[in-house]
């Protein structure tokens, strides 16, 4: 009877605690409408948060990575990208990847300065300025038409959202949708995206008549896809079979839309069953077994982030994620080195060491993408003019 009645308090507790923030997130923003008070950009990054940084990490992080991919499918994005050289070799395109989810991770969890309420304090922390900045320094490099640009902006709020609904536990609100337009509408105008819709369903409705226009079998969008799944299937040991499975199992996250632009192959039904198997489990154990997580998980630090003093003797910070090729991962020392190389000396990791080639003594914000010596004072002034303050150290160049 106890046991019983033990798993009963369990459950409830669960239904109860994992609601409790997504609540009064939705509470909050309907309090809001009700007394006809504009939901600022900065409101609207926390009601994001709750969604992406404590509910849904996994997904939220997935469905933006998906998001980039998706720009793939676009010819004229496709062959911007390929052009640059920095995705053909896997060394360069992991590194490109890495500093761009660091970008955006950096303006998504990090606070923004308000210009529209000027009764918050200017943050301390410009990371988001910063990362808006540096963006708009590399576009400035290449000519990207402003709808290439809108519709890249586009599927950084639909992609997460359909991959929510589709994989996890539950799916964005309308609330938290909308927060995650006024977010993204308050970046798109800092990086000068022109002609932004006025609300989320016309964002949408112009995204769709977008891709079904521009989003085309093409060359470039094929030679995207296939080194991006290369690079996935060198993550995967050796075994038969398996590296086509994950190939395979890949493509089927792929709408068909998409998947003809990379001109990919159809999957048998089995592998779709596969997927949505897996997720359908993994979304019912998270709503009804696991407590809610109590602290953030983001890829970049929302406070205190870990950092170490560089060659130059200046600040630089460190990723929280170590992945494949583990760019801006800190070597690890003493137990967790040795526990490190033993699990990569008998095959139990295959991903590589961090180091020097992986720039292990981390990385600042205004050298991502295009090397360390260019365009910090451009990336200063304008951070600069979106915090309305100056930049205090240990942030400064």
């Amino acid at each position: 009877m106890w046991i019983t009645l033990s798993v009963f308090i369990y459950f409830v507790a669960v239904r109860v605690l994992r609601f409790r923030r997504f609540n009064a997130a939705r509470d909050r923003f309907q309090q809001l409408k009700r007394s006809s008070t504009a939901v600022t950009p900065s409101t609207a990054q926390e009601i994001v948060h709750v969604s992406f940084l404590y509910d849904m990490p996994f997904f939220g992080r997935l469905g933006a990575a998906a998001g980039l991919f998706r720009t793939y499918g676009i010819p004229s994005i496709a062959e911007t990208l390929l052009r640059t050289g920095e995705l053909t070799k896997e060394s360069t395109a992991t590194k490109r990847v890495t500093d761009t989810a660091i970008l955006i991770s950096s303006f998504i969890a990090c606070p923004l300065a308000d210009p529209q309420d000027p009764s918050r304090p200017i943050p301390t922390d410009p990371r988001g300025s910063l990362a808006i900045a540096r963006m708009n320094w590399i576009h400035n490099h290449y000519k990207i038409s402003n709808d290439d640009l809108l519709y890249t902006m586009s599927v950084f709020i639909f992609q997460p959202a359909q991959f929510m609904e589709r994989c996890d536990w539950r799916p964005l609100s309308q609330e938290e949708l909308e927060c995650l337009f006024i977010l993204w509408k308050e970046i798109g105008k800092r990086m000068g995206i022109q002609d932004i819709p006025l609300t989320v369903e016309d964002l949408r409705e112009w995204s769709q008549n977008y891709e079904i226009q521009h989003m085309v079998p093409s060359e470039a969008s094929r030679q995207l896809a296939q080194i991006a799944m290369d690079s996935i299937r060198r993550r995967v040991p050796n075994i038969p079979g398996l590296r086509r499975l994950v190939s395979s199992l890949f493509i089927c996250l792929m709408d068909e839309r998409l998947r003809n632009a990379m001109m990919l192959p159809a999957q048998p039904a089995l592998a779709h069953w596969t997927v949505n198997f897996f997720c359908s489990t993994r979304a019912m154990i998270i709503r009804h077994w696991c407590l809610p997580r109590r602290k953030p998980r983001a890829y970049v630090a929302l406070k205190n982030p870990p950092s170490g003093i560089g060659p130059d003797g200046r600040m630089r910070l460190y990723t929280l994620v170590r992945q494949f090729h583990p760019w801006y991962y800190p070597v690890p020392l003493g137990f967790r080195s040795f526990c490190d190389r033993a699990m990569r000396a008998v095959g139990l990791s295959r991903s590589f060491y961090p180091g020097a080639n992986f720039k292990a003594s981390g990385y600042r914000i205004e050298e991502l993408v295009r090397g360390s010596i260019c365009g910090h004072a451009r990336v200063f002034s304008e951070a600069e003019e979106m915090q309305g303050a100056p930049i205090e150290p240990p942030w400064t160049r």
